[in-house]
C-alpha cells in the first residue's frame, strides 16, 4: 500500500499527516495567512493540503492526521464546513480541523460520498478522511489544519476558528515544505 506521510510537531506531541492508498500523492506544509477576530489569538497555525491524482480507479483511500501517542480523548467541534477536534493536555490546546461531509461533497462530487459512509472520521488518534473509491484519471487535494495555544483561552475557541479555513484559501496559499510519494518523511 502506497503511503506519503509528514510530521507535524506539536506542543503536545508528533502529528503524522499521512495520504495511504493514492497512486500519487504530494503533501504541501503551508503556513497559512489568518485572521482571528479581536480577542482571539493561537500560538501557531499550520496547515496540510494533500494533492491526490489517479491514474488508475482506487479504493480505500485514506487521508489522515492522527498523534504518535494520543494525549487523550479529544473533544469533536463541528461547525459549518468544519469538522474539527481538540484536545487540551500540560496547558496547551490542539485542535485539528477539516472539511464536512457537505464541503466535500459539494467540492468533490465525483467522489460520491454518503451520509451511511460519512467520510470524516473522529478518534482519540485524531481525524481521518476516508474514500471508498476514486474514480481513474481524477486529481484532488484534501486538507487538515492545526492550530495551538497556551491555556487558558480566554475566548474559549481560538484554536477552533483559526482552523476553519476554506479550502480555496489553502489551495491559493505558498506551499512551504511539499513532500512527494516516496520521498522521505519530512
Amino acid at each position: 500500500m502506497n503511503s506519503t506521510q509528514y510530521t507535524i510537531d506539536t506542543p503536545l506531541g508528533g502529528l503524522q499527516v499521512r495520504a495511504i492508498g493514492a497512486s500519487d500523492a504530494v503533501i504541501k506544509v503551508i503556513k497559512p495567512n489568518i485572521q482571528l477576530p479581536p480577542g482571539m489569538s493561537v500560538d501557531q497555525t499550520v496547515a496540510i493540503l494533500i494533492n491526490l491524482s489517479a491514474s488508475e480507479s482506487l479504493e480505500n483511500v485514506r487521508a489522515e492526521c492522527i498523534w504518535d501517542h494520543s494525549p487523550g480523548a479529544g473533544d469533536p467541534e463541528s461547525g459549518e464546513c468544519l469538522e474539527a477536534q481538540s484536545w487540551d493536555s500540560n496547558g496547551y490546546r490542539v485542535t485539528i480541523g477539516t472539511e464536512d461531509f457537505e464541503a466535500l461533497s459539494r467540492r468533490l462530487p465525483f467522489l460520491a460520498f454518503t451520509e451511511a459512509q460519512y467520510p470524516v472520521i473522529y478518534s482519540d488518534q485524531g481525524l481521518a478522511i476516508d474514500i471508498p473509491e476514486v474514480p481513474k484519471h481524477k486529481e484532488f487535494s484534501l486538507h487538515f489544519v492545526i492550530a495551538w495555544r497556551l491555556l487558558p483561552d480566554p475566548a474559549e475557541i481560538s484554536t477552533w476558528v483559526a482552523v476553519d479555513i476554506p479550502h480555496s484559501k489553502l489551495v491559493e496559499a505558498t506551499p512551504q515544505v511539499r513532500i512527494s510519494l516516496g520521498a522521505p518523511q519530512g
